[in-house]
């Protein structure tokens, strides 16, 4: 199921800024699928989606009437969004909510038109993003030429760079490590979200290569909050050859989002959620999926944390870990 990651990554946050409000009624949509109750998301995505005109809720309404068995209804629905400018391409390819239209014959046509869609958005993206330079924090005495760490952090959604500067700069001092802290671009509230997957990972690997042509990276760890920390799950698996690390901090891990890589360069992973949150289950199934891989694995469930952000010194032990070892202390 990958309604989590791929639907709510592209939730109704396109230029424009989200009201509190329509984030709840994302989150109360997400919910209501959740449990299963496909009527009443149908009805909650076909109302907002009539009342204003937004391409993500008729995505979700095709998504909610698919699962509904209305699948006349949802295969229209997915047309329409698509002719509403929805370029969720990463959505149309995994989510298991599309799978009973699959075989629709309006499925093909709503796929092109979002693939079209998709296209353009990412094009408009790069040309928007390719000059911006995120926050960056060098460590003391630094050294251009000489070979160091670069730690990339993603905030979560409604987050910014300069959120997660703060809380890991200590740590990335304390290993000598360069800190690169990228807005998402995409306005949310007061801050940014990874809106569209192939954005994030364009985006990301975009910054990676930005850094390599000014400083000499030796190794690469790629961490993330929650939304950041779905996109880190993502990216961390398609392009492990890149990171030596991975921190996903309080996201949701889905085995289909990703092939989990079983052979070559491979990033260790540092699996760090609160114990309370929601998707913590998920990092079990993460825990078993890459060690079952070959991969080195570590799973920190915090004990009374929720989906909160965690305490300085869980995030000193995950960099640590990462950068040190198991049993190496500082």
């Amino acid at each position: 199921m990958t309604r989590f990651f791929a639907r709510f990554l592209v939730f109704a946050i396109l230029w424009t800024c989200v009201s509190h409000a329509s984030a709840q009624s994302a989150r109360d949509f997400e919910r209501v699928m959740v449990a299963g109750q496909y009527e009443a998301a149908a009805n909650m995505a076909v109302s907002k989606a009539q009342s204003t005109k937004n391409s993500v809720w008729m995505y979700n309404a095709a998504c909610a009437l698919g699962q509904a068995g209305k699948l006349d209804d949802a295969a229209d629905w997915l047309v329409k969004a698509g002719q509403a400018g929805y370029g969720g391409v990463r959505s149309i390819e995994t989510d298991s909510d599309l799978d009973p239209i699959r075989k629709h014959p309006r499925f093909g046509e709503a796929e092109k038109i979002v693939r079209a869609n998709a296209t353009a958005r990412l094009e408009r993206f790069k040309r928007a993003a390719v000059d911006i330079e995120p926050q960056v924090v060098l460590p003391p005495a630094f050294d251009a030429e000489r070979p160091t760490t670069l730690i990339i952090v993603l905030h979560g959604s409604g987050g910014t760079g300069a959120s997660m500067a703060a809380a890991f700069h200590r740590h990335a001092k304390r290993h000598s490590a360069i800190l690169v802290t990228p807005d998402a671009l995409r306005p949310d509230g007061d801050g940014y979200s990874w809106v569209y997957r192939d954005e994030a990972e364009w985006y990301v690997l975009h910054l990676l290569d930005w850094a390599k042509k000014q400083w000499a990276i030796d190794r690469v760890i790629l961490a993330g909050y929650s939304q950041g920390a779905n996109i880190a799950f993502d990216i961390g698996q398609t392009h492990a050859e890149l990171f030596y690390a991975v921190i996903p901090v309080n996201g949701h891990y889905e085995a289909d989002v990703a092939d989990t890589p079983t052979e070559g360069k491979r990033p260790k992973w540092y699996l760090l959620i609160g114990a309370n949150d929601g998707p913590a289950p998920t990092y079990v199934e993460a825990e078993k999926a890459f060690t079952d891989a070959g991969m080195t694995v570590k799973r920190r469930a915090i004990p009374g944390l929720g989906h909160g952000f965690p305490s300085r010194e869980e995030l000193a032990e995950a960099l640590r870990w990462c950068v040190k070892g198991e049993d190496q202390p500082e």
